[in-house]
């Protein structure tokens, strides 16, 4: 290969080549819709797509959850009066409205509310890291925040969605004048947050011509179509969840949404894929490792289309993944900084002979470059830092010119004026195939269950407890999933008010499972801390509570110590026994948090672990909560907890 040749897709090529099907799970759309299919440019807009699938498809089922079902035209019908009801309140083209993060439909109906006017979804975690929200909200500075009822006392100003709709404009007029304008390819669509090593994060801008972009790809390369349901599981702070209700929505498939907390509950969300009939499946390789080991996957029969992400994706969990769901799997590469994924493989028995599956080639409009340190592509084969150009890049960092500047690099390969390359940091090489296989990061960068975690962020706020002086962290397994061992250097501060401390600070899966005391961190003759020493410590092993052998004395408490001894595998657990020193770290916390809420029948915090850490302090947390909500038939199902809303006159 020449060394000034990139690797580049235009719309006229990618068909190219035959694509592999699995004959027993064939699926054939309407023939009304197989010419629709053929219509999607990637020049095209995502928000006509919408509109005109809402009147293709009106009597179809666009939105299902645990024992509801919203159609195509009642959805559209819930999207109306949240588009109303934002113009009622002055929102506007081009304003930032930031939205929580959490599942539901009418959260899902606002997000698509908003793109509607042409505003831009900036989707906040409102019940997770309370400062650093804070921090995201500020920096942002939205027109408004819309929020789940619950979620009003954690952001002053913060609007129900609720008391939104019911307050909506009769007037349709204004909704239909303000959809009418077709967004242009360099407006902005969302915003999304990702680590920074400053500790400030980066607010990644991405535009509706990237957006429309990989949408159009997904249904050339994938189609998708009436009959179909994808499901909808992660959180709309991740880049990929626009994809989850998107793809769907805008050629004529339904999306399965999932329960809130059910994704940490591989058994219960392989029984609502199977009853749900899901034919579509994202995850992350390591939660989808979790998934293979604890959910039954002889029903998921439905399922034709598998896509992984967010991680390496290591060829024996393919191999694994192929020989128990008879679907059609697709590796998928693409950060933040470029809009969802910006490259695709189909995962077939040819690639899975090396140790990690292929990150694929470049998707439509895209460019992919592989330079040297003097910023020269180098030739097939040859290692090198991935740069990513073309149409699917993100505007930038808001308000971070200079950073900007430093990440998002003239290319000069490119006869476009004004043609950019993000710097992805990830170093890579393509193959003789035309194929790219990822190898390393070129800094300290990490992936913790397909969350970006940078590793300066989170020292920087291991610092910022008063009783740290010094910190760093390294990376290690734990179960078989990558967890942070923080080494510390810090007077007299438990590990509990330190995990407390960081709960305020950090998404959870930032958060270490393991803190290590020193009275010096080790340094290389440069003065920098030396990590090559760090790695290799002993961690500290499960340890029973200082009186673990006091058994629960409540009913709360023995159903607490009941979900713990599961979820940890550990037993017997008694009433003080600590959930992190019985080998706890933040997902097997989620996991514990959704069976709490599923058999308590409320809706408990994650963040409440790190404050209530021991069987009777949660307890009697727990106690209070169910006190305060009023009596309870009992176990209830999410669908129970958490309704949907009932439509409004």
């Amino acid at each position: 290969m020449d060394r000034h040749r990139s690797a580049e897709r235009a719309p006229g090529d990618a068909g190219k080549g035959a694509l592999t099907r699995v004959a027993s799970t064939a699926h054939v759309p309407p023939a009304g819709h197989r010419a629709r299919l053929h219509t999607v440019s990637p020049r095209g807009c995502v928000l006509t797509w919408l509109r005109e699938a809402s009147d293709l498809y009106a009597d179809q089922p666009a939105v299902r959850g645990d024992g509801w079902l919203l159609r195509y035209r009642e959805l559209d019908g819930r999207v109306r009066e949240f588009a109303a009801a934002l113009l009622d309140r002055d929102a506007r083209r081009g304003d930032l409205i930031a939205l929580s993060a959490g599942r539901s439909a009418d959260l899902l109906a606002a997000a698509l509310a908003v793109l509607r006017i042409g505003a831009v979804v900036c989707p906040v975690d409102l019940r997770q890291a309370p400062e650093r929200t804070q921090r995201l909200l500020a920096g942002l500075r939205p027109r408004m925040i819309l929020a789940d009822e619950s979620e009003l006392a954690t952001a002053a100003g913060a609007v129900s969605l609720s008391a939104l709709s019911r307050h909506a404009a009769a007037d349709q007029e204004a909704v239909d004048g303000s959809a009418g304008t077709v967004p242009g390819a360099q407006d902005l669509a969302y915003i999304e947050h990702t680590s920074g090593s400053t500790g400030r994060p980066k607010a990644v801008a991405v535009p509706h011509g990237a957006l429309a972009n990989v949408i159009a790809w997904t249904q050339h390369r994938y189609p998708i179509g009436v009959g179909d349901t994808l499901l909808h599981a992660g959180s709309l702070t991740y880049d990929i969840c626009f994809w989850d209700i998107l793809a769907p929505l805008c050629f004529g498939a339904a999306i399965a949404l999932a329960p809130d907390g059910m994704e940490a509950e591989p058994a219960a969300l392989a029984k609502f894929i199977s009853d749900s009939q899901v034919t579509v499946l994202h995850f992350t390789p390591s939660l989808l490792a979790e998934f293979l080991d604890a959910a039954d996957m002889a029903h998921l029969t439905n399922v034709r289309y598998a896509f992984c992400g967010g991680e390496r994706l290591h060829c024996d969990l393919a191999r694994r993944m192929l020989g128990s769901v008879p679907a059609r799997l697709f590796n998928r590469y693409g950060p933040t900084e470029t809009c969802i994924y910006v490259t695709d493989h189909e995962v077939t028995d040819q690639y899975l002979a090396s140790e990690s599956v292929p990150i694929g080639q470049p998707i439509w409009g895209i460019t992919a470059r592989v330079l040297d340190a003097q910023g020269l592509q180098v030739a097939d084969g040859e290692p090198g830092v991935l740069h990513i150009g073309g149409t699917g890049l993100a505007w930038g960092y808001l308000d971070m010119s200079a950073r900007t500047a430093a990440a998002f690099i003239p290319d000069p390969w490119s006869d476009v004026p004004g043609a950019r390359l993000y710097r992805t940091g990830d170093i890579v090489r393509r193959r003789t195939d035309g194929l790219f296989e990822f190898l390393r990061r070129v800094d300290d960068q990490v992936k913790i269950r397909g969350v970006r975690v940078e590793l300066a962020e989170v020292e920087n706020a291991l610092l910022r407890h008063p009783a740290v002086s010094a910190a760093a962290l390294t990376i290690t397994a734990d179960q078989g999933q990558p967890v942070l061992v923080a080494h510390l250097v810090a007077a007299a501060a438990s590990d509990d008010d330190i995990r407390s401390f960081l709960a305020d600070q950090l998404p959870q899966a930032a958060i270490p499972a393991y803190y290590i005391r020193r009275r010096s961190l080790p340094k290389l003759p440069s003065g920098k801390t030396d990590r090559a020493r760090l790695h290799g410590v002993g961690l500290p092993g499960r340890q029973a509570g200082a009186t673990s052998a006091a058994p629960p004395l409540t009913e709360t408490e023995r159903r607490i110590a009941e979900i713990w001894s599961e979820v940890l595998k550990a037993e017997p657990v008694g009433r003080s026994d600590h959930f992190f020193q019985l080998g706890g770290q933040s997902l097997l916390a989620m996991r514990m948090i959704a069976r709490v809420r599923r058999q308590f029948g409320i809706r408990v915090s994650a963040r409440a672990i790190f404050d209530a850490p021991t069987v009777d302090v949660f307890s009697a947390f727990i106690d209070t909560m169910l006190t305060a909500q009023g009596p309870s038939s009992g176990e209830a199902s999410e669908s129970e907890v958490i309704p949907p809303p009932a439509r409004h006159a």
